[in-house]
């Protein structure tokens, strides 16, 4: 799939004010329609209630890092039937690798990876069932659940011989009301192929037996996501330092009033806000504005926080005008009566 090519704009004053001004005459003299807006940012605590107002069903993600002996806490804030869906993740585990712990709509998931060299997972089986034990000890499934007969089954149909390529599609194992899958492989530079690691299908369950597994391992990962609930992101703010992100897409930003709300919400905070629409004789495919607010750096990666600064780029499709993109974009900018930006 192509990249977007981006090209910044200049502007007059180092001001959300003026990057919206440029940003609506760029749009107004060359952008056809339909203009669909989207927004991507990160909020303090304080902002959530403001930016919840404008788009209430934008999506709300929580990230932190927790000690296990805080389990039981971390459990009891995320039994709220607010949260979408949550995964926590543990590099340092005591089965000896990265433990990935999950649930989402009443179901849970817990992965063990495996880390060493693909070809050799048999020589895991002493740790891949103390994993299944700890998971019927856990009461996540039926006790007595005969660990060993999934544990045959994953190593007979996951692992593979030397030379033989992976499934395209997931491999799912169902063994005595058991099911795991296996999310992917990898490979040797010899072409011998492994099992990224085994992943457990769960009944829905709290979450209390399921993070009680992270004992005795290292620090936890946790990553949140929900809808733009203010009394959530407090309790979720209660479990430590938080990391709050947001998007949504046009259906939440459905006009310049809002656009100019969440430019205001956020403060400090940085925000990324994309108008994707056609230009004339470009086509619609990748082609659009950017706007970035307290961030700087390329639109193509994660934003870069910068308090005070703003950006607006122009994109185009790499193809547009016969591969040439950048006599297109000098011809935007001078349609609307702009200058691209030289750096």
């Amino acid at each position: 799939m192509a990249d977007p090519r981006y090209y910044e704009i200049e502007l007059p004053a180092v001001s959300p004010a003026a990057a919206l001004s440029v940003t609506r005459q760029l749009l107004a003299a060359c952008a056809e329609p339909p203009i669909e807006r989207c927004a991507y940012g990160r909020l303090s605590l304080a902002s959530v209630p403001a930016v919840a107002a404008l788009v209430p069903l934008a999506t709300l993600e929580s990230a932190l890092t927790f000690h296990p002996a805080e389990w039981m806490e971390v459990a009891r804030r995320l039994r709220s039937p607010r949260v979408g869906s949550w995964l926590a993740t543990q590099k340092h585990s005591r089965f000896g690798s990265c433990l990935h712990l999950g649930g989402r709509s009443g179901e849970g998931e817990v992965q063990l990876d495996f880390e060493g060299e693909p070809g050799r997972e048999r020589e895991e089986r002493p740790r891949l069932e103390r994993f299944l034990e700890a998971v019927v000890g856990a009461g996540l499934l039926p006790p007595g659940a005969p660990v060993t007969h999934l544990v045959d089954r994953f190593l007979a149909e996951a692992v593979l011989p030397p030379g033989q390529p992976p499934p395209r599609s997931g491999l799912v194992i169902v063994q005595d009301g058991m099911v795991a899958r296996v999310p992917g492989w990898r490979a040797t530079r010899d072409r011998v192929y492994g099992p990224i690691g085994l992943s457990l299908e769960v009944p829905p369950s709290p979450v209390d037996p399921i993070l009680s597994l992270a004992v005795g391992g290292g620090l936890l990962e946790l990553v949140v996501i929900s809808g733009m609930d203010s009394e959530l992101a407090t309790q979720v703010a209660g479990i430590g330092d938080v990391a709050f992100t947001f998007w949504c897409d046009e259906a939440q930003v459905v006009d310049e009033r809002t656009v100019d709300g969440l430019v205001d919400a956020v403060g400090a905070e940085p925000l990324r806000i994309d108008w994707d629409c056609a230009w004339p004789g470009g086509g619609e495919y990748l082609n659009g504005v950017v706007l970035l607010v307290n961030a700087v750096g390329d639109p193509s990666v994660d934003l870069v926080p910068a308090p005070g600064e703003v950006a607006v780029y122009l994109s185009l499709h790499p193809r547009v005008d016969d591969r040439r993109p950048d006599a297109f974009a000098h011809r935007l900018a001078q349609r609307a009566g702009l200058r691209l930006a030289h750096r």
